[in-house]
């Protein structure tokens, strides 16, 4: 694809543009770092069950990805300012929804907006971004600080959330995303360049492409979070989806979704990178490792978190820099191959580690982490016509949800099958029998509480463990540092698998000419 100097100059000004982007990311990311710290104080005012509460845990990003493909259709076809404000305001009224939800089922009404709308202004903001710098080093930049944004906002997110609950009440959090989704909205309205529509078209392959995408990353939620009749909904729903993709991308004569980014040479192969670079979520093991191991609370953990969201951030800045010396493709390479490395580094946290150790090993994964997520997300809209980067951002964000979400599976599965093997073995050594030990050890993976999404994966703080498996707290603390090692395992394969499918596009480069980046 070309992108010339002559369209570079036609663009409006960079920098008040790219505040129009982050905020529009940050709106999203500030709900997702701040609600967990809601939810337990809102069962207790709503009064509804764990089951309930794990479901209602799914929404946001359940409803988001149903909006996947709309987005980035209807913002290539009818002007992407129009989207972000369209969907700012549809967040906006979802924050507001659940601020003064007097039940359950309408909170989950006002997630699914809240959900829906970050997602679209997410997805649009990339796009934007991605026109307004079309080529060189500006454009490295550029992907480099968009990859920062998130873990910028998980500097201060969970931080603030929990501090307004504290201080006030669970309502207090929905009340800080709407304020933000009101200035996302204004930077929308003054800093983005006027539409410019290029028609209309069919929503109905982009509909069901989003619903699709939902019902497959669903059911791998549900699966961990809330098993049972939900993980069967989603999948039924999914499996209809497809069926009726595939049925009416045959019958329609020019179907909205578009497969070009699929066909393009190191389109498929860079999407399928992608999805393994965010199949394993290390970070948040460590943040639930912290609340075990160390017995730190929620908000602790969240507060020695933040140096590694530091560095996190710094790592998407530091993403943007190597594209710019090596190129996109080497980026990709050099920095999953970091990544991959790092996080083998992890193992060596033990259950006597100190703090920082844990910490330091974890900022190094992060960094190295985000620093890949710059040159995965602009190969994939380097791939894209001009005229289609809305659609190369939807594929971007489904291939992120997808390989998160069924990751998330392997992951918990991986981290669950481990502790439950060391904990019985350790109890089996100090004199338990085999069948009192499996089953003591199932007890406590199985006693997890509300708070803590995947928090099965790690067994659950000692104060919940009945005074019988208090005496074995060393094996309890054995268990749970094995079980964080498997995970980083785990996440070192699949970095390192991802290095692998990035390969042959890094040598047709390098056989072609020099990547430019």
């Amino acid at each position: 694809m070309t992108r010339t100097a002559s369209a570079a100059a036609s663009r409006p000004q960079r920098s008040p543009l790219f505040i129009a982007v982050a905020l529009a990311v940050a709106t999203g990311a500030i709900a997702l770092a701040t609600f967990d710290y809601a939810v337990v104080a809102m069962q207790a005012d709503l009064r509804f069950s764990a089951e309930d509460g794990n479901a209602a845990m799914l929404v946001p990003a359940t409803a988001s990805l149903v909006v996947v493909f709309v987005a980035g259709v209807v913002g290539d076809r009818l002007g992407r300012r129009r989207v972000m404000l369209a969907s700012g305001a549809v967040f906006a009224l979802g924050a507001a929804i659940v601020a003064v939800a007097p039940s359950l089922p309408v909170v989950m009404a006002g997630q699914v907006l809240e959900g829906a709308g970050g997602a679209a202004m997410a997805i649009t903001a990339l796009a934007v971004l991605s026109t307004a710098f079309p080529g060189g080093r500006a454009r490295a930049v550029a992907f480099g600080a968009f990859a920062a944004i998130m873990p910028a906002v998980f500097i201060a997110g969970p931080v603030v959330g929990a501090a307004l609950e504290e201080a006030t009440s669970w309502r207090a959090i929905p009340l800080l995303s709407l304020s933000i989704g009101v200035l996302a909205i204004l930077a929308a309205a003054l800093l983005l360049p006027a539409d410019r529509p290029r028609g209309s078209g069919e929503v109905i392959t982009p509909i069901l492409a989003g619903v699709a995408l939902c019902g497959i990353a669903g059911t791998a939620g549900a699966v961990i979070v809330a098993p049972g009749r939900t993980a069967v909904v989603l999948a039924v729903i999914g499996l209809g989806a497809i069926i009726g993709l595939v049925v009416a991308m045959r019958r329609v004569s020019t179907p909205s979704l578009d497969l070009g980014l699929l066909r393009a040479p190191g389109g498929s192969t860079a999407l399928l990178a992608l999805a393994l670079a965010n199949a394993v979520n290390l970070l948040f093991f460590t943040t639930l490792l912290l609340q075990y191991l160390l017995r730190l609370d929620p908000f602790e953990a969240a507060l020695a978190m933040i140096p590694v969201q530091v560095a996190a951030t710094a790592g998407g800045f530091a993403g943007g820099w190597v594209i710019a010396r090596i190129g996109v493709v080497g980026a990709a390479v050099a920095t999953l191959s970091a990544t991959a490395a790092a996080a083998l580094a992890v193992v060596m946290a033990g259950p006597d580690s100190p703090l920082w150790v844990i910490l330091l090993l974890a900022a190094i994964y992060a960094f190295t982490g985000l620093a890949s997520a710059a040159p995965l997300s602009q190969r994939v809209m380097d791939l894209a016509p001009e005229d289609r980067e809305g659609v190369a951002s939807a594929y971007r964000t489904a291939a992120a949800a997808l390989g998160a979400a069924v990751g998330g599976v392997a992951a918990a599965a991986i981290a669950f099958s481990t502790f439950q093997v060391a904990f019985s073995r350790g109890l089996e050594e100090s004199g338990f029998s085999a069948a009192r030990a499996d089953a003591i050890a199932t007890s406590v993976r199985e006693s997890a509480s509300l708070s803590g999404l995947h928090r099965k994966a790690l067994g659950v703080p000692l104060r919940e463990v009945p005074e019988v498996e208090r005496r074995e707290a060393p094996r309890l603390d054995s268990a749970e540092i094995s079980a964080y090692r498997a995970v980083a395992i785990a996440a070192a394969v699949a970095n390192g698998l991802a290095v692998l499918v990035m390969l042959p596009s890094l040598r047709l480069r390098r056989r072609r000419a020099p990547d430019a980046g």
